[in-house]
């Protein structure tokens, strides 16, 4: 029985330490990806106010995108930022540190 309480308790704490690990990591990666965003507009020498023109929204809506971590970026949007920039929603997304695009499919 007190065999059974220590594995029980080992498991608890391993368990509560990976939950915080993942839930650190996802943040990591909400914060990379907004990061990403503002690389790539500043790269380019851009305002936010250029960037939300092109893709018809508010500034402050842009500088949410790019600074918040709460923010989920709308799909349309993301596709529509991953045009602009000339890279792939995978890259702003983290999924791949490859900035160019996939190349386009052959009809």
């Amino acid at each position: 029985l007190y065999v059974n309480k220590q594995i029980s308790l080992m498991i608890r704490c391993f368990y509560t330490k990976f939950r915080e690990a993942v839930k650190m990591r996802n943040r990591n990666i909400i914060h990379e990806s907004k990061n990403r965003l503002e690389d790539l507009r500043v790269d380019r020498d851009l305002k936010q106010e250029d960037v939300a023109k092109v893709l018809n929204i508010h500034q402050t809506t842009l500088s949410k995108y790019e600074k918040s971590t709460s923010i989920n970026i709308p799909l349309d949007i993301l596709c529509k930022l991953a045009d602009f920039y000339e890279t792939s929603t995978d890259y702003i997304l983290l999924r791949t540190d490859e900035i160019k695009p996939y190349p386009p499919k052959n009809n």
